[in-house]
C-alpha cells in the first residue's frame, strides 16, 4: 500500500502529463492551421501564372542558336595577333588578355608551343578555334563570368560505314585459244 503523500505525489504527476497532452494537440492544431492558412494565403496572392498557351512571338531556340546567343560577347571581341617565331602557351594567353579575352586553363601548359601564324581582325571565337586547336588544346565558354577555360582536347572517334558490299575475286588464267596439249 502507498502511504498518503507518495499517493499525493503520484497524483500529481499523472495529472501534470495527462495535462500537458491537450496543449500539445491544442499547439498542433494551431500549427497546422496556420500552416493551411499561409498555403492557401500564398496561392491566393500567387504572383506566377501558369499559361497553357505559348505567348506571341515568343519562339525556342535550336540548340546551335543557343550556343551562338551564349558566345556572343567572345565573337564581338576583335583579335589581332602578330606571331613570328614560336611562343609558349602561357605568352600567347596573356596576349589575349591584353586583348580583351579573360582566360584561365584546367590544365598545365609548359609543354605547349604555338608556332603558328597570327591572325589579323578575326572574332574571339576564331582566334581561339585557331591558336589553340593548332596546340591540341580545346576550350569551354563561360558566358556568364565571360571567361574562357583551356582544356585539353577531348579525344573523338570516328566510324565510317560502308554499307553492304560483295567482292567477287577470280584466279588462274584465260583461256587464249591456243594450242595446248
Amino acid at each position: 500500500m502507498l502511504h498518503k503523500p507518495a499517493k499525493s505525489a503520484l497524483a500529481l504527476i499523472v495529472s501534470g502529463i495527462l495535462g500537458c497532452t491537450p496543449l500539445q494537440e491544442q499547439g498542433k492544431m494551431d500549427h497546422d492551421n496556420a500552416r493551411g492558412d499561409m498555403r492557401d494565403k500564398m496561392l491566393r496572392d500567387s504572383v506566377v501564372t501558369t499559361h497553357k498557351q505559348a505567348f506571341g512571338g515568343v519562339k525556342r531556340l535550336s540548340e546551335s542558336d543557343q550556343i551562338k546567343a551564349a558566345n556572343a560577347w567572345l565573337r564581338d571581341i576583335r583579335v589581332t595577333l602578330e606571331i613570328k617565331d614560336p611562343i609558349p602557351a602561357n605568352e600567347l594567353i596573356r596576349m589575349l588578355k591584353k586583348q580583351g579575352i579573360n582566360i584561365t586553363t584546367a590544365t598545365a601548359l609548359d609543354e605547349h608551343t604555338y608556332s603558328g601564324f597570327g591572325v589579323k581582325d578575326v572574332d574571339g571565337e576564331t582566334a581561339l578555334n585557331v591558336l589553340f586547336g593548332a596546340m591540341g588544346l580545346d576550350y569551354s565558354v563561360n558566358s556568364e563570368g565571360k571567361f574562357v577555360t583551356i582544356t585539353p582536347l577531348a579525344s573523338k572517334t570516328f566510324y565510317l560505314n560502308l554499307g553492304n558490299r560483295q567482292t567477287y575475286f577470280g584466279g588462274g588464267t584465260e583461256n587464249t585459244g591456243g594450242s595446248g596439249g
